[in-house]
């Protein structure tokens, strides 16, 4: 790597922030591990998607909520109701709406509803402080939101906007049904997600169509298919809910719902799992500690958990390992503007550290020292690139001119994480530029 440079600088005209350390070996190893296209619908829209796949999986039960379960067809319908009464209250193609309630299939056929309209979903905890739902209104311009559930309506009632509220039940058992999804291009919004606000004012971080079917169509990192049933234990105000739900009724698999008791009470949540033949699971970190100090018996039967949100603690997932040989844990990293995971690593046996891994599948990620590429061993500053970037900030074109950046033609998001390559294109995450 020494040649390299001196080599460099035997130029004439060199400036220093412009000398590459990355020689001829890491460069096909940097080039390799971007190599990432698969086929998916890059021009497509999810209430297509969804549409098909209803479709060809009409009778296979799509959502279980507690003791119903709900075929494909059965949950197409309530979505389409939902649909046609958001189309006759002027909701159009590229639109924002908010929805709110309870984990459930009605709050899923509300989330369907949405994008099925052409529009996108703002998603707001039904827990969350009046003061956070007040400003996410008024923030994202929101005329209409869509509830399931009491709890949801006398939240939204607490904010006190004067928005218009659609309830899923009503518009269910309304039974004006749409006549298909509206067809938007992979660059119209998917859904807004708001940032915790802890450094700042909350963000409207603006996903587009084509970043989340880049998450979970010909997604060969985290491949979900018709065979698999997860249990969604994320907030539908937190994007891991893109992965879970998305992720399974797009490809024709079962969504099990769950209140947050039942996946903290870990009786319940086992009976979850072992009632339901749960495959596929997304953790917290913390989440998956507590499961496994606890008792790691309760994800037998699981053959994938996925964790991430935070540092991986090594001790956990070996003690899991100990007692479930077959399952497969994956360390997932990524953050919201660029659709839930950017890289993935499968933890195998006897590991010693944990890497981030690689870049998913049609993502790309460069490590920069300024505007320079790092070489392998070098650290630097983490930037994703590909199909999932966020469109950017909603409203906010200052701090999306900062974090999104171009280089040589290419899109990228600053992540604001350092990190290096190691030999064999796996990559180490080493904090936070501003720890």
């Amino acid at each position: 790597r020494l040649l390299v440079v001196l080599e460099q600088f035997a130029g004439v005209d060199v400036c220093l922030g412009e000398v590459s350390t990355v020689t001829v070996a890491d460069g096909v190893v940097l080039a390799a591990v971007n190599d990432t296209a698969t086929g998916y619908e890059v021009d497509g829209c999810l209430g297509a998607v969804f549409a098909q796949t209803a479709v060809g999986f009409a009778e296979r039960v799509a959502v279980v909520d507690g003791r119903r379960r709900v075929t494909y067809a059965q949950l197409a319908g309530d979505a389409a109701a939902v649909t046609g009464v958001l189309q006759g209250a002027g909701v159009g193609a590229g639109a924002l709406v908010g929805l709110v309630g309870d984990a459930g299939a009605g709050v899923v056929a509300g989330l369907l509803g949405i994008v099925g309209a052409g529009a996108g979903y703002v998603p707001v905890d039904v827990d969350a402080p009046v003061e956070r739902g007040r400003f996410i209104v008024g923030d994202a311009h929101l005329d209409v939101v869509v509830v399931s559930g009491e709890r949801a309506r006398a939240a939204v009632d607490a904010w006190d906007t004067g928005v218009r509220v659609i309830e899923v039940g009503a518009a269910v058992a309304a039974g004006v049904l749409a006549d298909g999804p509206v067809l938007v291009a992979g660059s119209a919004p998917a859904y807004v997600i708001y940032t915790s606000g802890t450094t700042g004012v909350p963000k409207g971080v603006l996903v587009p169509q084509r970043a989340v079917l880049r998450l979970v169509r010909g997604n060969t990192a985290l491949p979900v298919s018709a065979a698999d049933t997860l249990v969604q234990t994320g907030s539908l105000a937190f994007d891991a809910s893109t992965f879970e739900i998305w992720g399974v009724l797009a490809n024709g698999g079962t969504l099990v719902t769950a209140s947050k008791d039942d996946v903290l009470t870990l009786d319940r949540f086992a009976g979850l799992i072992r009632e339901n033949t749960v495959s596929v699971l997304w953790l917290t970190v913390s989440l998956f500690n507590q499961i496994i100090a606890t008792d790691p018996t309760v994800l037998a039967g699981v053959s994938r958990v996925i964790i991430g949100g935070e540092q991986v603690s090594g001790d956990h997932v070996r003690r899991l390992h100990d007692v479930n040989p077959d399952i497969t844990v994956i360390n997932g990293y990524g953050p919201t503007e660029n659709t839930t995971f950017t890289t993935t690593h499968v933890i195998p046996r006897g590991f010693s550290t944990v890497p981030i891994g690689r870049p998913i599948s049609n993502t790309r990620v460069h490590i920069l020292a300024g505007d320079r590429v790092c070489g392998i061993g070098e650290t630097g500053q983490l930037h994703a690139a590909g199909d999932g970037l966020a469109t950017g900030y909603l409203d906010r074109a200052e701090l999306t001119a900062h974090a999104f950046t171009q280089r040589h033609g290419e899109r990228l998001y600053r992540t604001g994480d350092l990190a290096r390559w190691r030999a064999d294109g796996t990559i180490d995450y080493l904090g936070r530029i501003d720890d």
